[in-house]
């Protein structure tokens, strides 16, 4: 009787403990959202992905747990995230087995950490790029890849590549093999990637230790349903003399991906010591270069500078082509970088540096102090050095990126050299020349720079070789081409203010011939860079090789980036006052009326302008309101300047704005718009009358009518005006 108490007190206690299981959940992937919800589901609540007694619970340790009972003898389970869509998957993102677990009789406690959730991208992928396919590839097929992954299903949907608008085709693994096995289909085993001469090819192999960055790039050379391509037979004739005896020449081009080493397109030393090796190129042109293993030892041209790639046109109708080369110089051994071309960018190099010391530290009364040229200089020096330091092959080979710094000069020099400009024509004018948004285009561009550094090496060597990224520096180029022209066209504009402060006497005058030699000088760089932006794109677009051309127009240009640097250096020993745009004393003057006679003149010329209504003509000069005013222009100049206190464009513009308002306000012109109504008081253009407006009020002439009728007064009373 007692053990028969016994059993039954030992089953009350123990049986709400038989099954009994804790799952907790010890780590959760990264990517998990921060607000989700996690349950288990199984064969023990049919599969319910959401129910809310199956939610496990968050410590503040962030772990998930959950305690279950009467289990059945086996547990079939899975983690979700409330749907089936976002239930948990393998390590590679994939879907995972079912979980499994043989209950105990005891309590036990069950640490589960979860690899993945179906529903968000594994980090661990492969990205697969396929960069060139067959010039006789079917237009409306699709590109699958099989492999190791997927038991080699040549068409599964799943693995299919997206086509992206440069041509070449993409898609992201969804996981992470340590040896990736694949091949390339259009879908079917009949139409498999072949060779280049149409014959069976092996397997791809991809080893992650040898693609750290995950990327996989591919070129198809054929396929087995197609006929082979055309054979080129190239035969290297000549190698340099200081070719190491040992060194082992190959290939690179559009047809391997510009693989560098590739041993199927190794040339194969003849007996006549002539190399020779048989390509297939995927596409009717080729693109080529002879390198001994890697980039930093392709080959250059004979005077030490880097050679455009090699480019053959495929005739069509002809199976069988050769071509018969001569390798000039390789990059890494080449001794002839110093040459006319990088003397011709050293040589104002050296005076820019000269100049900038002078400027720093020469005599104040020569004018040697100007801030705002050394700017200018120190840009140009800096752009022309690295644009000649690329040259230097031991440089380049340490540091390839150095191709990109001789182009900071893009959105960088324009501001600077218009911000000088408008210094040596407004000597007197302080605060900022231009908005800060003007140098905004030049810190993206510095950013966009810098980010090319993140970039291994070698990848880096690669994309310029393959001219990867043709398009995006061409849009660059363009880009800054453009900027650079806005701001040299509002340089041209400044000459006229210079010839209205020369009639005022308040411009140095020497600065009338600096500033056309350097405007010229800047118009032939454009004028050279628009016309090589024009090849590049007929080149891209058409596939006219024109490398020559570019190379020829791209060294011109730079070459003529250099003269500015001269012609400072000219005037700053035959007019040393020009280069120097800090604020001009005050002229000396002629003897000159004063008192009485300048207020009388003053009325003179008011009474002209408020009878006559002169300044409604847009082209109106100096020597025009003189004559009309019955003043000679030098007292008309100073009955300006110091009677009234403004310059001779100011003045004439005070009556334009006013007008403008007077007819605004009288409402009889609400007909126009406000640009035609500023045209038919007098203003030229919208930019001028916009800039005098502003100059007059303060604010723009939406904000000016929006303001209290007392406010507009006191913004119109408390400036100079032309008016008594």
């Amino acid at each position: 009787m007692r053990l028969v108490l016994l059993s039954i007190i030992c089953g009350l206690l123990w049986g709400p403990l038989y099954g009994q299981v804790t799952f907790t959940v010890t780590s959760v992937p990264e990517d998990t959202p921060l607000q989700s919800e996690l349950y288990i589901t199984g064969n023990f609540n049919d599969w319910q992905a959401a129910l809310p007694e199956y939610a496990l619970r968050k410590d503040r340790e962030g772990n998930w747990s959950i305690t279950l009972n009467d289990l059945p003898d086996t547990v079939r389970y899975k983690f979700t995230r409330g749907t089936f869509a976002s239930v948990e998957g393998n390590a590679y993102g994939l879907m995972r087995d079912e979980r499994m677990l043989v209950v105990p009789s005891r309590p036990i406690a069950v640490p589960v950490a979860i690899e993945s959730w179906e529903d968000t991208p594994s980090k661990q992928q492969y990205r697969v790029y396929v960069d060139q396919v067959p010039s006789n590839t079917p237009a409306d097929d699709q590109l699958y890849i099989v492999g190791n992954f997927n038991n080699w299903n040549p068409g599964e949907t799943r693995y299919q590549f997206r086509k992206l608008r440069d041509g070449r085709y993409y898609i992201q693994l969804p996981f992470l093999l340590d040896t990736l096995r694949c091949k390339i289909t259009r879908g079917t085993w009949e139409t498999v990637e072949a060779n280049a001469a149409g014959d069976l090819r092996g397997d791809r192999v991809y080893l992650l230790v040898d693609h750290p960055t995950r990327e996989v790039h591919i070129s198809v050379e054929g396929w087995e349903d197609q006929e082979p391509l055309t054979a080129i037979h190239v035969t290297v004739t000549n190698i340099p003399e200081n070719t190491p005896h040992d060194a082992r020449l190959y290939v690179a081009g559009n047809f391997n991906g510009w693989t560098s080493d590739n041993p199927r397109h190794e040339l194969i030393r003849q007996e006549n010591g002539h190399y020779t090796v048989r390509l297939y190129s995927p596409s009717d042109t080729l693109y080529y270069k002879i390198t001994r293993g890697n980039f930093s030892s392709v080959e250059g041209r004979a005077n030490g500078l880097v050679r455009g790639n090699r480019v053959y046109v495929l005739p069509p109708g002809q199976k069988d082509h050769y071509l018969n080369i001569e390798v000039e110089a390789w990059e890494d051994l080449a001794t002839r970088w110093f040459n006319l071309y990088t003397l011709m960018l050293l040589l104002p190099v050296g005076l820019g540096v000269l100049l900038i010391l002078g400027f720093i530290f020469g005599r104040p009364e020569r004018g040697w102090g100007g801030p705002s040229v050394v700017p200018v200089l120190s840009v140009l020096v800096v752009s022309l050095l690295f644009r000649v330091l690329y040259y230097y092959r031991d440089i380049f080979n340490v540091y390839p990126w150095i191709i990109l710094w001789g182009d900071i000069i893009y959105f960088v020099f324009p501001p600077l050299v218009y911000s000088y400009m408008y210094r040596l024509v407004n000597p007197n004018k302080t605060g900022r020349v231009l908005p800060l948004w003007v140098w905004v285009p030049g810190l993206v561009h510095l950013l966009f720079m810098l980010g090319w550094h993140l970039m291994p090496k070698e990848e880096f060597l690669v994309r310029m070789v393959n001219q990867t990224d043709h398009g995006l520096f061409g849009l660059i180029s363009w880009l800054g081409c453009g900027f650079g022209v806005w701001l040299w066209w509002r340089g041209i504009g400044l000459m006229r203010d210079y010839r209205v402060l020369m009639a005022n006497k308040l411009a140095r005058p020497v600065a009338g011939q600096y500033l056309p030699a350097l405007l010229a000088v800047m118009g032939g760089v454009y004028a050279i860079w628009i016309a090589v932006n024009l090849l590049g794109v007929i080149e891209y677009s058409l596939g006219v090789p024109l490398a020559q051309w570019i190379e020829l127009g791209t060294n011109a240009a730079w070459w003529l980036v250099s003269a500015p640097i001269y012609v400072i250096g000219y005037h700053a020993l035959h007019a040393p006052q020009i280069p120097d745009a800090s604020p001009a004393p005050e002229p000396e003057r002629e003897v000159r009326p004063v008192g009485e006679d300048l207020k009388q003149a003053a009325a003179q010329l008011r009474t002209v302008m408020d009878g006559h209504k002169l300044y409604l003509n847009p082209g109106l000069s100096l020597s025009q309101l003189a004559e009309k005013a019955d003043l000679s222009e030098g007292l008309l100049s100073r009955v300006i300047n110091d009677e009234i206190g403004q310059n001779f464009y100011d003045f004439v513009n005070d009556y334009r704005v006013r007008a403008f308002i007077q007819r605004v306000q009288e409402g009889e012109d609400q007909h126009l718009t406000f640009l035609a109504l500023a045209l038919t008081v007098g203003f030229s253009s919208k930019s001028t009358f916009n800039r005098a407006f502003k100059k007059l009020t303060e604010v723009t002439p939406r904000e000016f009518f929006r303001l209290s009728v007392d406010e507009q007064v006191r913004r119109l009373g408390e400036r100079t005006i032309a008016n008594p």
